[in-house]
């Protein structure tokens, strides 16, 4: 009397209960692994053979059968994948450890690293620290100071510089000071530092000025500035000028006085 045929239940490395009717071969049920060969579709047609917008709707790839590569696949029984997928979870497990030891390593070598560089160059590492939140190129320097631990003689030069000038500007934001009363007729003597031009929201067919707003310092180290699309002075230039008092403001940590209806008397310097 022979034995009953036991059916044996089969599953793919992804959990997938195979339901394919391809050959299945290489039973090994001491392992409880399989290999499933099956014929695949043509990549490029899907199986269908060709199209009616391809010239002769013959596929070129497998010359009109659908037919694509033979391919196999491991088949494990319910005991063997759960070894598998054990197996496999434990390996990237030990995969990820290393993978996060070598990052918390990397991370520690560039924190000396850059401890070295702020022993090496305070004066810059304070600089940095300091105007990385205001300033974004020196606050590109200053992330990749901490992330390399270095920067080339030619990013320092230019972080230097950056820093003396952002110094420079505090030091005339903390003496400008409001100049006048609102309403008030003054005459000023001051250099235009910045020209931003406006652009006009308004249809070309009305031929409107565009508008700039002028951002003035004088000798003093007060700021003024004047917005509109009256002729001034350019970028540069050093104006005596008559002009009223509009309002005062404080900006970014700086007194500011805007002023309107400028009249420029004397053009004491210009723009180079």
């Amino acid at each position: 009397m022979t034995a009953p045929m036991i059916e044996i239940e089969w599953f793919t490395k992804y959990g997938h209960r195979h339901e394919g009717k391809g050959r299945i071969t290489g039973v090994d049920l001491a392992k409880g692994t399989a290999t499933y060969g099956y014929e695949d579709k043509c990549s490029r047609c899907g199986g269908a053979g060709g199209w009616r917008g391809w010239p002769g709707f013959t596929c070129y790839l497998c010359g009109g059968d659908g037919r694509g590569p033979w391919r196999e696949e491991r088949l494990y029984t319910a005991q063997a994948l759960a070894k598998f997928q054990a197996a496999q979870a434990k390996r990237e497990a030990a995969k990820l450890a290393k993978a996060q030891a070598a990052a918390r390593a990397a991370q520690e070598a560039a924190a000396l690293a850059f401890q070295a560089f702020q022993e090496a160059r305070p004066a810059l590492a304070a600089g940095l620290a300091r105007y990385a939140q205001e300033d974004r190129f020196l606050g590109s320097l200053e992330a990749q100071a901490r992330d390399r631990g270095r920067l080339t003689e030619a990013q320092e030069a230019a972080a230097l510089q950056a820093i003396a000038r952002l110094e420079a500007r505090a030091v005339l934001k903390a003496a400008s000071d409001y100049l006048g009363a609102e309403g008030e007729r003054l005459e000023v003597t001051v250099t235009v530092e910045h020209v931003i031009r406006l652009e006009s929201n308004l249809p070309s067919y009305y031929h409107a000025a565009p508008g700039a707003i002028y951002l003035c310092r004088d000798a003093a180290g007060n700021r003024v500035v004047y917005k509109g699309s009256g002729a001034f002075a350019r970028k540069g230039e050093t104006v005596r000028a008559k002009v009223t008092v509009t309002g005062h403001e404080e900006r970014q940590g700086e007194r500011q006085t805007t002023v309107a209806r400028p009249k420029v008397i004397e053009v004491i310097e210009e723009a180079k």
